[in-house]
């Protein structure tokens, strides 16, 4: 990543400054990661196992959901407790502290952006963006009663992580934190439950599921939800169809919330025969979708980070995504930028991207191969590091 080097040598000069801090425990908010994980599930999946892999003694986690996907990581770390069901956060005003105190935890990683209400134990806590307060009107009711939590919760932090620049500025501008406590340490592409796919046998198996034949296609990943834009994507479809008369739309996502714009959008399209709906896609059937695709679309309105264009970078698929909030920090110059507001523009990117595609596969592959997730854990350790030798100096 352009500013992982930057982190790595903060985190760096934090760990000589951290020798003599006594022995840590962290325990790790495994809860957001569900069973089929998307966005902060993902972040707390490949996270928790990298950081079991790099401290198994010295990391226990908290919260784990047997039928989740770090039901089997938890077995390798030094201690570990169960989260049986329920929602994230009654877990956390119920028993998330009990639970650090059962596994010793010395230092707590609060990791989807809130924390108990009752402080007890020193924490650090992730914040992966603050649309909930820049963009209500993107959210349910119920999940904007969650903006409180995260207020408090990022005022008592000992520090906060956070995935982008972006985001750091957010914090800065929309909730007035700033300073050393604020850490950028930026994800890596994601790591799947199973092994990347078999050549062509997993990407034909992939087409013959959605219809695809072998026509080239445009693939974009999210929750099919305002903020991810899908149907103004729709609509750039609709005016590229004509141009590029085999070409298809793939979108993959879960039903969200509040589908009425991409509904109409799908229903005044004038080529819905060639927009496949894929809904929830699991991880290995997802990495041979990308693998076969032609271009990857990700024109969210707002992203703090935006995982998926480094997947698809990764994959040797070329990239079309926003020019707002953290996707051009993300992209690293290695994607076409559009305005994701103007259909025209998105249009006109993935036309560009159709058409020269292999400057952008080259370094849209270098760009998400040059950082792992075990880089991601070393950094955050350092911040844990860091956090525990503040709070003993108080």
């Amino acid at each position: 990543m352009a500013n992982a080097g930057l982190v790595a040598r903060g985190a760096h000069r934090r760990g000589s400054e951290t020798s003599n801090v006594r022995q840590l425990r962290v325990a790790v908010d495994a809860a957001p990661a569900r069973r089929d994980p998307t966005g902060v599930g993902v972040y707390v999946r490949d996270l928790a196992r990298a950081l079991v892999k790099l401290e198994p003694e010295s990391v226990a986690l908290i919260g784990v959901r047997p039928d989740g996907p770090l039901a089997a990581t938890a077995q390798a770390a030094a201690h570990r407790t169960w989260l049986a069901g329920g929602r994230h956060h009654r877990w956390l005003l119920h028993r998330a502290r009990r639970d650090a105190d059962e596994v010793g935890g010395t230092l707590v990683h609060f990791t989807n952006a809130a924390a108990p209400l009752r402080r007890m134990h020193p924490y650090v806590l992730t914040i992966q963006d603050l649309s909930l307060f820049r963009h209500p009107e993107h959210h349910p009711s119920l999940r904007l009663a969650v903006a409180p939590f995260t207020a408090v919760a990022a005022k008592r932090a000992d520090a906060i992580i956070v995935p982008s620049e972006a985001t750091r500025a957010e914090l800065r501008r929309v909730l007035g934190i700033a300073g050393r406590r604020v850490v950028v340490v930026p994800h890596a592409a994601s790591d799947p439950d199973e092994s990347p796919p078999d050549g062509a046998g997993d990407r034909a198996e992939a087409r013959r599921a959605l219809g695809l034949g072998e026509d080239p296609y445009v693939l974009s990943v999210g929750t099919l939800e305002p903020r991810k834009n899908q149907a103004r994507l729709v609509g750039a479809f609709d005016r590229l169809a004509d141009r590029h008369p085999s070409l298809r739309l793939v979108l993959v996502g879960g039903e969200g919330w509040r589908g009425e714009a991409l509904r109409h959008a799908l229903r005044e399209s004038s080529r819905r025969d060639r927009i496949h709906l894929a809904g929830y896609v699991p991880a290995v059937r997802l990495a041979a979708l990308m693998s076969g695709a032609a271009v990857f679309a990700y024109v969210s309105l707002y992203e703090g980070f935006g995982l998926p264009i480094l997947d698809a970078m990764r994959a040797g698929i070329p990239v079309v995504t926003s020019a707002v909030s953290s996707m051009p920090e993300v992209a690293g110059g290695a994607a076409i930028l559009v305005d994701p507001r103007d259909p025209e523009a998105i249009a006109d990117g993935i036309a560009r991207a159709l058409a020269c595609p292999a400057e952008l596969i080259r370094a849209g592959h270098a760009r998400a191969c040059g950082r792992t997730w075990a880089d991601v854990a070393g950094e955050t350790w350092e911040v844990y590091r860091w956090a525990a030798l503040a709070r003993d100096r108080l």
